[in-house]
């Protein structure tokens, strides 16, 4: 009987580990919080998937003002970069699935998505960059946005 208990603790605690070692990532957790943008590519091999983060690794100012932050989406994996203290913070790689198999396609298997505060998506852009003009543009334009800047 001590066996089986201390076999079933074990298992318990297997099992525990490995959910917190892969974990999901919920945007609704940004909600009204912070517009998201999520690059899904296959790998970051991909030559558009490095381009994408060049274009988004300057002016960190910028993307903080509009309150953004980038969910970096790849095949088993996931990371979050922000923008703090005038510069880009990349956060560690966290195993998830949910996110890729969500927002990736055959079709596209490069994309860029803007989430809006609302949580609506905005925007895709697909198998090309999403150029901070571009990115700028949009959220500048959006009620939110221009609520923001008359209340500064």
């Amino acid at each position: 009987m001590q066996f089986n208990t201390s076999c079933f603790l074990t298992f318990i605690i297997l099992i525990i580990s490995i959910k917190s070692y892969t974990q999901n990532i919920d945007l609704k957790s940004y909600r009204w919080e912070n517009r998201m943008i999520v690059i899904v590519s296959k790998d970051s091999k991909d030559n558009l998937y490095i381009k994408q983060l060049q274009e988004f690794s300057q002016p960190a100012k910028a993307f903080k003002e509009r309150k953004i932050k980038v969910l970096d989406v790849q095949k088993n994996r996931v990371r979050e970069i922000s923008f703090e203290n005038n510069k880009t913070e990349i956060g560690p790689w966290k195993n998830e699935t949910i996110l890729y198999d969500t927002y990736a396609s055959k079709k596209s298997p490069f994309k860029v998505i803007l989430i809006g505060l609302d949580g609506g998506r905005k925007k895709t852009v697909k198998n090309k960059v999403f150029t901070k003009d571009l990115l700028f543009t949009l959220i500048d334009g959006m009620p939110m946005r221009k609520a923001e800047l008359k209340r500064n």
